[in-house]
């Protein structure tokens, strides 16, 4: 059982869990052999019964020291240079991307105040901003770094609620354009209004959860241990 809420140490979980296998195979497949050994060497009388005693002894002695290497935890795969410049980029997009998704929420908060040109602007200044800026960090994030957490979790599905997450970010990006581009001449209705607000506080609710996730989980998988400690240490 993990009793922790960091994601990167499922990773250390699952090498432990591996060495610790391999251990017990090897400590199994030796320990049937050497004793099948033994057998054999006593059916043609080779060996007495005090000195097969003995031998057996050794036996376990040798597959309890053997197994006692479970306790050195296996090798934790580090992140390599290149892993942990991925990790600075998009910790960098993210505190780049919270003043818009901050706008976001703003927007939402004051629909009721802003005229109908006001609005008209606000809203084609947030869609621009999300489509050139948001959803590029997304696509990149599921071309760049989640096949990397992937590999070091070991499985390819690892970040597949990101990546439908991912498609919601879009499908609401998308939706607030569509309402912005219909929105009628003489203002919004107030089924508009009530759309828009969904989809704004939809929006930021989604992508506040989303980055904060990718901090804790993701990002912290290709944040070098030597680095973690010193920012704990802060």
């Amino acid at each position: 059982m993990i009793a922790v809420d960091r994601l990167d140490r499922v990773a250390d979980g699952l090498v432990i869990a591996r060495h610790a296998r391999h251990i017990a195979v090897q400590s199994v497949v030796a320990g049937m052999a050497l004793s099948g050994v033994g057998m054999i060497l006593a059916s043609f009388g080779l060996l007495p019964p005090v000195a097969g005693a003995i031998f057996q002894e050794a036996i376990d002695v040798a597959v309890i020291l053997n197994a006692l290497r479970a306790l050195q935890g296996g090798h934790v795969r580090k992140p390599e240079p290149g892993e942990a410049a991925i990790q600075e980029e998009f910790s960098r997009q993210h505190h780049e991307l919270l003043p818009l998704l901050d706008r976001v929420r703003g927007v939402a908060d004051r629909l009721d105040d802003l005229s109908v040109s006001e609005l008209r602007r606000e809203l084609r200044d947030l869609q621009v901003d999300l489509t050139q800026r948001l959803l590029p960090h997304e696509k990149a994030e599921g071309e760049s770094m989640y096949p990397l957490v992937d590999r070091l979790l070991g499985g390819q599905g690892a970040t597949g609620t990101m990546g439908r997450a991912h498609l919601e970010i879009e499908r609401l990006v998308a939706t607030l354009g569509l309402i912005g581009r219909d929105l009628p001449n003489e203002g919004p209705t107030e089924l508009d209004l009530r759309e828009l607000r969904r989809v704004l506080y939809g929006l930021h609710a989604v992508l506040s959860l989303h980055f904060a996730q990718e901090e804790e989980s993701y990002l912290s998988l290709l944040t070098p241990r030597e680095e973690e400690r010193s920012r704990a240490d802060q």
